[in-house]
């Protein structure tokens, strides 16, 4: 090297199994491995590199498969890309305090790797970092960590638990990927854990492993702390909490945030939540009560699509959307309130509701869209807004036990709304009823409302 030190660049004809590497060289000091260094050296069992190297360079060691045993000294500081790739008989490694770089795809393929503990000092584990370790079973990551990149930790397939300090702020999209064998995350500071920005559902090792432990405790009742403002996407996946309060600081929270909590009984999100993702609370099977705030602006798709234990829901004031799947397969719920202000129902959104008997939509809805109503065995009832001015055909499909339609309007002003009769029959063969606020002289089916309840003159 210029500086007058010297890189290990290879064995050159030697076919060693057992490499001691030495600290110098014609009197100077050696100070790194260099790249593809001992590359495919298949023979290599056991290697010794001497204090005083401070890197080891990308690709020193990819390939050597009978590699089982690496000294290294408390000098290195860098660990290079692939610089330990598909070395399959690698059991342990001991990163010394002084690492404070680990190259993307170090450890991939390691196959035999058991445990492995990351240095205080390294401030991110690069993409493909221990991909594919499918013996790696514990791993302790130090505070001062920061991020952890693509596929990181994907396919370590016996991992059972992760400890993951509170500087983390960023986890890349599948870096616990294919992780099936989780059974918890350790962690020390549940404010930390929600500030966390997650690249997709497997960048979470919560969705594997459910049981999320602070301070050694498993969370159950989950009270978001003050002060958080927004809650990340998937941020609570699959875990196995019980109940849930969201405080008033939060104003979003994202896609999936606590999608398939099947233990999930209550729900509580303070006034201040103005924003919901696609699919906050799908897929939380044991999911009884909600209770929304009045700042909320909208109900977006999926929100409870498969919340088959939601037995009634009051949708807040604020809201004016309702978004496709909002309540698929809502198959326990009985009844939801939809305030004034709700003036669009996407498809499918009440689709399923099996247990589903009566639904009013508010005034200023003017197109009820396919599908919406799908698959409601049970609705007998409905009540339609006078600002109603499209019905698509398959709305109410298979709705066939639909007694009574209560239209806010006159005959006359049913006459001008535009409704394809195609797949909806059972609607198609309902009494139908026009609104009147007193009691009618004239003939017809005429409906008012009687303390709240649609009513037939």
């Amino acid at each position: 090297n210029a500086d007058g030190t010297f890189t290990v660049i290879g064995l050159g004809s030697h076919d060693a199994s057992i490499l001691y590497i030495p600290e110098t060289h014609n009197g100077k000091p050696v100070t790194a491995i260099g790249k593809m260094a001992f590359k495919n050296c298949t023979k290599l069992y056991s290697v010794h590199v001497p204090e005083g190297v401070t890197a080891i360079e990308d690709s020193a060691f990819l390939g050597c498969t009978h590699l089982a045993i690496i000294e290294l000294p408390d000098s290195l500081v860098t660990v290079g890309s692939s610089a330990f790739e598909q070395c399959s008989a690698l059991v342990s490694v001991t990163l010394p305090e002084g690492v404070t770089a680990i190259g993307e795809n170090a450890f991939r393929s390691c196959d035999k790797l058991k445990s492995m503990r990351i240095p205080a000092g390294v401030t991110s584990i690069e993409p493909y970092t221990f991909f594919y370790c499918s013996a790696l079973t514990a791993l302790v990551l130090e505070e001062g960590l920061l991020s952890i990149g693509q596929s990181a930790f994907g396919y370590c397939t016996s991992l059972l638990t992760v400890e993951l300090p509170a500087s983390v702020t960023d986890i890349e999209k599948q870096a616990f990927q294919d992780c099936k064998a989780l059974t918890a995350v350790h962690i020390a500071d549940l404010s930390a854990w929600c500030r966390i920005t997650f690249g997709d559902r497997y960048a979470n090792p919560l969705r594997y492993a459910r049981n999320l432990l602070v301070d050694g405790v498993q969370l159950q009742e989950l009270v978001i702390p003050e002060g958080i403002t927004s809650i990340d996407t998937h941020t609570f996946q699959n875990c196995a909490i019980t109940s849930l309060v969201v405080p008033s600081s939060v104003v979003t929270i994202h896609d999936g945030a606590f999608e398939n909590c099947k233990q999930l009984t209550h729900a509580m999100l303070r006034d201040g939540v103005t924003n919901l993702g696609t699919g906050v609370f799908n897929g939380c099977t044991s999911l009884i009560s909600a209770t929304l705030p009045q700042t909320l602006e909208a109900i977006p798709a999926q929100t409870f699509a498969g919340c088959t234990s939601l037995l009634s829901l009051t949708v807040p004031g604020g809201v004016t959307a309702i978004g496709t799947s909002a309540f698929y397969g809502c198959s326990s719920l009985v009844t939801v309130t939809l305030p004034e202000g709700v003036d669009t129902i996407e498809r499918y959104a009440f689709a399923n509701c099996v247990s589903l008997t009566s639904i009013q939509i508010p005034e200023g809805v003017h197109e009820l869209p396919e599908t919406a109503f799908q698959a409601c065995l049970a609705l007998t009832t409905i009540v339609l807004p006078r600002s109603l001015t499209v019905l698509t055909g398959y709305i109410f499909l298979n709705c066939n036990d639909i007694t009574a339609i209560y239209y806010r309007g006159t005959a006359a002003e049913w006459d001008t709304v535009l409704f394809d009769y195609t797949g909806n029959a059972g609607f198609g063969e309902a009494t139908r009823y026009f609104y009147s606020e007193t009691a009618p002289t004239e003939k017809g089916n005429y409906w008012h409302y009687v303390d709240g309840v649609p009513t037939a003159w």
